[in-house]
Order: C-alpha cells, then structure tokens, then sequence
C-alpha cells in the first residue's frame, strides 16, 4: 500500500483475525463494530474512534447493520510520528467530529487529492500525539483521589483489559496504579499539612485514606518523616523566617 485510502466501508458478522503494515483509523458513521486486540476489547459505536498501529493483530465483527469512514495510511507516511502511533480508543468531541466532516466531504468531492488528505493526516496524527499526554484515568485519578478508586474504572477510562491495564500502567509511568494513587494523595495531604489546620486523621481522610495509621506508615515512607513531623518543620521554618524579617525591619527601622 503506497497511497492514502479513504473511504466508506461496512462490516459483516463473520468474525476474521488480520494484522496489516499500514495505520488504520475506524470512524463509525451508524452502528457498531466488535474489536478485540492483544490490549481492547471494545464494541466500537459512534461515541469513539480508533486508532490501529502497523502489524497489531485484531479480531472484528459486525454486531448490527453499520458504516464506518475508515483511513488507511501506508507506514511511511508516518515516519515523523514513527513509534509513537499507538492504539487508541477516543470519543468523538466536537474537534473529532469536524475532522470526520472534512473527511468525508473530501472523499465525495470531485477535485479531491491525496494532498489535502495528507494535511488532514498529519493534523490527525498531531492531534492524537498531543492527546495521549493527557490520559483520562490519570486526569480521573487527580479529580477523584479523596475517594475510593477502581482499577477497573481506570481501565474502562482507557479501553483496555482490567488485567492489561496495569501492566500498561507501569510500562508507562514506571509505578503501579495503587502507587501512582498513593503518592498523589500523600502530595495533597503535604499541600494540606503546610497550608491549613486540619488534624491528621482529617486530612488522612480527605485524601482518601481510611485509616490515620496506614496514612502516618505510608509518608513516612515517602517523605521520611511523619505527618506531625513534617508540619511542625514547616511551621518552624516559617517562624524563623518570619522572625528574620522582623529582625531586619526593624535594623532598617533604626
């Protein structure tokens, strides 16, 4: 495949497995698709799309009647973003929306070219890249930390397999979810312990931790010191401070 292809397709119920050499990106139009690969599981609906990397496995079939707008780019179209494209479930906001119009009003025009599909990619691609950055089960992590949070929730956020998640998790932020969880909570509770008067066990609890003892164990582990430790340094390095500056107002004074 040397050539951008854009186009309408549908999709039977017959279950087929392929992999192929260039990215592929599945836009529904109507109905659903069932995709399952080493990493998703997912019925496939006109809320998301999908993002297939070169040579990824997949099993597909037709769940009801469907047309999807489906873009097929040639591996070496993407060498700037080469190792970068990775599979991804995404819902369909309003930018999405309107790119999935450009596309289509580009395969039924009658002076359409490859050019204008190609700028259309590299916005695609660009925009996917920026994306990624920002995963939806960390942003969901740092709004819901003072709460009890479900790997599988997490793992719905992404589309992926509950057992798959945490392995992809660690691969890509060198900890586990439970870790990541708990040092974004022992971050806040040191925000709280600088900034407010709350006792320990309130501040243990608003993090999110049930316990005031397993809260004291866990940042005394992080940070060396215990919770009533660590305020009491703040507040004493805020005294003295406070006591300089007095000492130097009132040189100037005299």
């Amino acid at each position: 495949m040397e050539q951008i292809v854009c186009e309408k397709r549908t999709y039977t119920d017959r279950k087929l497995t392929h992999a192929h050499d260039y990215v592929q990106l599945l836009f529904p139009l109507r109905g659903s698709l069932k995709l399952i690969t080493a990493t998703h599981e997912m019925r496939l609906t006109e809320e998301h799309a999908f993002c297939l990397p070169p040579h990824t496995e997949h099993t597909f079939y037709a769940l009801d009647r469907n047309e999807f707008l489906v873009l097929d780019i040639p591996a070496e179209k993407l060498l700037p973003y080469d190792g970068k494209v990775i599979e991804r479930h995404f819902p369909l906001d309003d930018k999405w929306l309107a790119l999935r119009q450009l596309l289509l009003s580009e395969i039924t025009a009658l002076n359409s070219d490859e050019f204008r599909l190609e700028l259309l990619m590299d916005y695609t691609f660009a925009s996917l890249l920026t994306e990624a950055k920002a995963y939806r089960s960390i942003a969901y992590i740092h709004r819901h930390y003072g709460r009890k949070i479900n790997v599988h929730t997490l793992a719905d956020l992404e589309g992926f397999h509950p057992t798959y998640y945490s392995i992809w998790f660690k691969q890509t932020f060198g900890m586990t979810p439970v870790q990541y969880i708990q040092r974004v909570r022992l971050e806040k509770a040191q925000q709280l312990l600088q900034t407010t008067n709350m006792s320990i066990l309130a501040i243990a609890l608003d993090v999110g931790f049930s316990h005031a003892s397993s809260f004291n164990r866990l940042f005394k582990r992080q940070f060396a010191c215990t919770p009533t430790q660590y305020r009491e340094s703040v507040r004493g390095q805020s005294i003295g401070y406070n006591r300089k500056r007095n000492v130097s107002h009132n040189i100037a004074k005299s």
